[in-house]
């Protein structure tokens, strides 16, 4: 009978010690997420002001016609706007028989800081129309009628801090696609930027 109230006492003693570390973990690390947040939030706020202010100055920088030969960008048309020797924005478009894809890049002096891209897709591919050609089952060709996706991507310190879909959808660090398109715009701005380089 002892040895069993003793075993109930260990229990919950134990239970106690489990059920008080809980606590503190949480308390721990709630306000450090909540930290985290705050900060991000605020680079964001930084990020939206500097890309408001690098839009506003196009109008006083260099307009270079970038040529990517030997990259996935080759077809492409890829500008670069300069202020001195420091690259500000990079828009490239991409066209295509389905649709077109324009992303553009902006940088302040430590690096890339923002990536918008927007993504339509045409209601029927882009044909070449003859005499001879049937018209299309799918209707005439209406731009306006394109499907859209837009992404905005917040950079810090060569960090993707947050990406925005389409306004309202936000997603989370923890997917892999997330982990996927930072490695990938990453690359793609150290691709332009080494092209930019070897054209100078």
């Amino acid at each position: 009978m002892h040895k069993r109230l003793y075993k109930i006492r260990c229990y919950i003693a134990y239970m106690r010690i489990i059920l008080t570390l809980l606590i503190l973990w949480t308390l721990i690390t709630c306000p450090l997420n909540t930290i985290a947040r705050q900060t991000d939030d605020q680079q964001i706020s930084y990020i939206k002001s500097e890309v408001k202010r690098i839009n506003q100055g196009l109008n006083q920088t260099i307009i270079e016609r970038l040529h990517m030969q030997g990259t996935s960008l080759d077809d492409a048309e890829t500008l670069v706007f300069l202020n001195g020797d420091n690259k500000r924005k990079i828009v490239i478009n991409q066209f295509g028989e389905t649709g077109k894809v324009s992303t553009a890049l902006y940088y302040d002096d430590k690096g890339l800081i923002y990536a918008h891209s927007k993504k339509h897709e045409y209601n029927r591919p882009i044909q070449e129309n003859t005499g001879s050609e049937k018209p299309s089952e799918a209707g005439a060709l209406e731009i306006e009628q394109s499907e859209i996706e837009e992404n905005q991507y917040f950079f810090n310190d060569e960090t993707m801090i947050r990406w925005q879909q389409n306004q309202s959808n936000t997603i989370q660090k923890e997917e892999l696609r997330y982990k996927i398109r930072e490695e990938y715009l990453l690359e793609l701005s150290n691709t332009l930027s080494t092209q930019i380089k070897a054209n100078r």
